[in-house]
């Protein structure tokens, strides 16, 4: 019997991927220049800290990106100097809360997406993993009842970051944890790299609200939207590859099937 099997060619490391290599990042962008629209998607929330929002306003993100871009099914929160515990909280009063801000306490659908942006604040303070760690981590696990797709954007880069190596270690550790649950963690690089020249004040966890620091954004969920719709497995996988035709045809040996 002679087969062929439409498989989709692409590259990426894992799903601990990270903000890549130049030749693993030159192999995606035929794929990160597609779009992919809002059926396919579904809702997208960001949750996080101080990094989601920008100086001096100290406003959010969100309404930002969703006015300049073509980004209507963007919801999110942030905190200023928010924790992963508390953005844990914030994740839960979002499920709680009414549609479209929030989840009432139903599933966001297929295609959905939560980014978690979380930086470290809790390691500002402290040298070893919070005590209340395994809670944290037990219920970002159930929170994948929620949303299709769970990830998370973050960087250890403790000297873009402006804190010391302890730092680094400690934040590293954390992520390690969290890619052995099977959460993808992105090395948001390509964001510190387009925002650097934008810091508000000194402050590196600070960033100008400019249209710079908007554009940076709304590539970095590009990136982030395309990557996990268009690789990621979830109930409407099939049909974004087919739609997009991200897939090639390669013929295969021939197979002998067992009988019996």
């Amino acid at each position: 019997m002679n087969t062929r099997l439409e498989a989709k060619e692409f590259s990426r490391r894992s799903s601990c991927m990270r903000w890549p290599t130049t030749r693993i990042q030159d192999s995606l962008t035929p794929v990160l220049e597609r779009r992919v629209l809002p059926e396919h998607v579904g809702c997208v929330h960001i949750i996080g800290g101080t990094t989601c929002r920008v100086f001096p306003s100290r406003k959010n993100i969100i309404r930002g990106i969703k006015h300049n871009y073509d980004f209507p099914n963007l919801q999110g929160r942030s905190e200023m100097g928010a924790t992963l515990a508390r953005i844990c909280k914030m994740i839960d009063e979002t499920i709680g809360s009414p549609v479209p801000e929030g989840l009432g306490n139903k599933s966001a659908g297929d295609g959905s997406m939560l980014i978690i942006v979380s930086n470290g604040n809790e390691f500002l303070t402290e040298t070893e993993l919070p005590e209340t760690w395994d809670e944290i981590l037990k219920f970002l696990d159930k929170v994948t009842r929620y949303w299709s797709k769970v990830l998370f954007l973050s960087s250890d880069d403790y000297e873009r970051w402006g804190l010391d190596e302890s730092w680094g270690d400690i934040m590293s550790a954390a992520m390690d944890q969290l890619r052995e649950m099977d959460f993808p963690v992105f090395d948001m690089r390509q964001w510190l790299l387009d925002t650097e020249p934008y810091i508000h004040e000194g402050q590196a966890m600070h960033t100008a609200s400019c249209d710079q620091v908007f554009e940076a954004w709304w590539n970095e969920l590009k990136r982030l939207v395309n990557l996990m719709g268009h690789h990621w497995n979830f109930a409407r996988y099939l049909e974004t590859v087919t739609y997009y035709e991200v897939y090639r045809s390669y013929a295969l040996p021939e197979t002998q099937l067992p009988i019996g």
